[in-house]
């Protein structure tokens, strides 16, 4: 299957367009006979370049030809690392939503068991950790006096 391809060309003074080359290459050739008026075959290309407004129609046959301005490896290749970095960049936002939403989960039970633990000492919400951490030691020191007060008693 023929393959097309358009050279771009160095504009000139007088271009009003663009001007370009058509290049064909994977060509297999076929020639066709018109009418009776004009029994020689014809090229499938006779007279496209003025057709078209191209400055010429280079066919090639059977070879390929790689036009380095055509060549979209590099685009396709980019895109590619693109797209990666963006799926990157959408499970590095996902984590950190996991993250996020884990570290609230965390500091509302915090609180709550916080809040609970203030309420069961009788202090007030305020307080922060070395407080209670002050309280429950003065109570255990309390408790364990009057353990030896009672084994000391019977």
């Amino acid at each position: 299957m023929a393959r097309l391809q358009i050279l771009q060309l160095p504009e000139g003074v007088d271009d009003n367009r663009p001007p370009f080359v058509l290049v064909v290459d994977q060509y297999v050739e076929r020639r066709y006979i018109t009418g009776l008026d004009q029994p020689e075959p014809v090229s499938e290309f006779d007279g496209i370049a003025e057709r078209i407004g191209a400055r010429a129609v280079l066919v090639f046959e059977g070879e390929t030809v790689e036009i380095p301005a055509n060549d979209t490896s590099a685009y396709f290749a980019r895109a590619e690392e693109q797209a990666e970095s963006e799926r990157a960049s959408e499970r590095a936002m996902q984590a950190e939503e996991k993250l996020k939403a884990f570290m609230d989960k965390r500091y509302r039970i915090e609180s709550e068991r916080k809040a609970a633990l203030l309420d069961a000492l009788g202090m007030d919400p305020t307080r922060d950790w070395d407080d209670i951490l002050n309280a429950t030691r003065g109570l255990r020191g309390q408790l364990n006096a009057t353990r030896e007060r009672d084994a000391n008693t019977t």
